[in-house]
């Protein structure tokens, strides 16, 4: 039978390099992989047209690898038939163009989100699903996204916490192991060696030691967590202690996750609604305080939306892209709003 090894996390907690490993240990990657990178120099090893999938699917519900929000997780949501049919034909379509003798390692960030459509549609296609966990400190990927992407250090919590919690959630059930960062730069063969046990996958660490060494750089390794990188909130003190357990002694304290996870997602889902409300129903600040606020102040209160700047205005979010203005909002105060640029908000979901 046909095997999936999913590697099932945040990004940019090796992912990357754990799928290469597994692929030079006796595993097989998917035929179109995304290109390297300044940010992933020796290659992301991630698949093509699982990304496309992927991100078509968020997209269609608003949403994106960036999107902080649970709301499509939540329980009881329900995605409508002709949009779940799509997908699960694009998911079969792409296992079958990637079959192959040895197992077949799956890396993409967004598979987190979506885990169990892809799981239900590997069953349907007679596959056998492994996941492999990574887990890297939250401040080392707080530092990494704010070096590549410039996200703010609240959002990468946010995200960290949401990946985290989903890919201990969804994984549930399946042959599984949670892999720590550090332990692949420490003793590489071992963690294959475990990896291995198990998942009762057939892995060979001596097969092409001398390429995974030369693979496996430190010096790529720019950010190093430190008794400076606070915890943001206990809920992510809290997850990163039960899984960095779970790292070493197999699996994580599931109970207590679920109290984490509940509590975060139920704290999520509020501050959502309210911030909602707060944009669509009720009257502009202007109006609420009773006095009138200066025009440009009234304008950045009231309206402006960086995220729907850029997309009423796509010369503007390609400008951004190439670096040539740091943000929507830089550019409207420079020259869109003498230009009477469209800002155009974003529409939320209360769901």
């Amino acid at each position: 039978m046909q095997q999936a090894i999913f590697v099932l996390g945040m990004g940019r907690s090796g992912t990357s390099m754990l799928a290469k490993v597994l692929a030079l240990c006796g595993g097989g990657l998917p035929g179109k992989l995304l290109p390297a990178a300044e940010s992933n120099a020796k290659g992301h090893f991630e698949p093509l047209d699982a990304l496309a999938i992927n991100t078509d699917f968020l997209a269609a519900f608003g949403s994106t690898w960036h999107d902080p929000t649970l709301r499509l997780q939540q329980p009881g949501h329900v995605f409508p038939a002709s949009a779940l049919a799509e997908l699960r034909d694009r998911i079969a379509a792409f296992l079958a163009e990637n079959k192959q003798g040895a197992p077949l390692v799956i890396k993409e960030p967004r598979i987190a989100a979506l885990a169990p459509l892809w799981f239900d549609v590997l069953a349907g296609c007679g596959w056998e699903t492994r996941v492999i966990v990574p887990l890297r400190h939250p401040g080392e990927v707080r530092q990494s996204l704010r070096r590549r992407d410039a996200i703010p250090d609240a959002l990468s919590d946010m995200l960290w916490l949401k990946y985290n919690l989903l890919a201990e959630w969804y994984s549930r059930g399946k042959p599984r192991v949670f892999v720590q960062h550090r332990a692949l730069f420490k003793d590489w063969r071992a963690e294959i060696a475990r990896i291995a046990a198990a998942l009762d996958i057939p892995l060979h660490p001596r097969r092409n030691a001398r390429k995974v060494d030369a693979f496996i750089d430190p010096q790529l390794v720019h950010h190093a967590a430190s008794r400076h990188d606070a915890f943001e909130t206990p809920w992510t003190m809290q997850t990163y202690r039960l899984l960095d357990k779970a790292c070493a002694h197999g699996e994580p304290d599931t109970r207590k996750l679920d109290a984490i996870r509940t509590q975060f997602m139920g704290a999520e889902a509020m501050m959502r609604s309210a911030s909602t409300f707060f944009d669509h129903a009720l009257p502009p600040l202007g109006v609420r305080s009773g006095r009138p606020l200066p025009a440009l102040v009234a304008e950045l209160v009231n309206d402006f939306s960086e995220a729907g700047y850029l997309a009423a205005n796509p010369d503007v979010a390609q400008s951004v892209h190439e670096g040539v203005f740091a943000s929507g909002l830089e550019h409207w105060l420079a020259y869109g709003r003498a230009e009477r640029r469209l800002v155009r908000p974003m529409a939320h979901s209360a769901a």
